[in-house]
């Protein structure tokens, strides 16, 4: 599971741009961390395609810290031999989202069982993939 960063060809001002610096927010809201293993901004596919792709599991671990359910912020610069651009504007699109967590603790309601139905309850899963848990799927043999 993977979030892909796009961007953007800016304006090069005269001169070929030699890459792009991308800075993505870590869980502390004034800090923005590089990730130059997935997102090298001056890998020759990644200049040309303007995304890269980055691991949900290294959002969610060191530098980034971001919890399930949150937002991804990412800021980009364009450089070029005469140096680098602005940021671009902060943009986000995507939650860093994943399956709940099973429910546990299934036990049959004795008292709500009749000839055609019969009364369960649990308890929900520890995490909920960053999103409330929207439904259940109960089957039984």
């Amino acid at each position: 599971m993977s979030v892909k960063i796009e961007w953007q060809t800016p304006s090069n001002g005269g001169s070929a741009l030699l890459g792009y610096k991308v800075y993505i927010r870590t869980n502390d809201p004034n800090k923005f961390e590089t990730n130059l293993v997935d997102c090298n901004g001056s890998d020759p596919t990644i200049m040309a395609t303007t995304n890269c792709i980055v691991p949900k599991l290294k959002l969610i671990s060191e530098p980034f810290n971001l919890a399930w359910g949150s937002m991804i912020y990412v800021k980009v610069i364009a450089y070029n031999i005469y140096g680098d651009s602005s940021e671009s504007v902060v943009g986000s699109g995507a939650v860093i989202l994943t399956n709940p967590d099973a429910p546990f603790s299934l036990i049959e309601v004795y008292s709500e069982r009749d000839a055609t139905s019969l009364g369960l309850t649990w308890l929900e899963g520890l995490a909920n993939g960053g999103s409330d848990v929207l439904d259940y799927s109960v089957s039984y043999d």
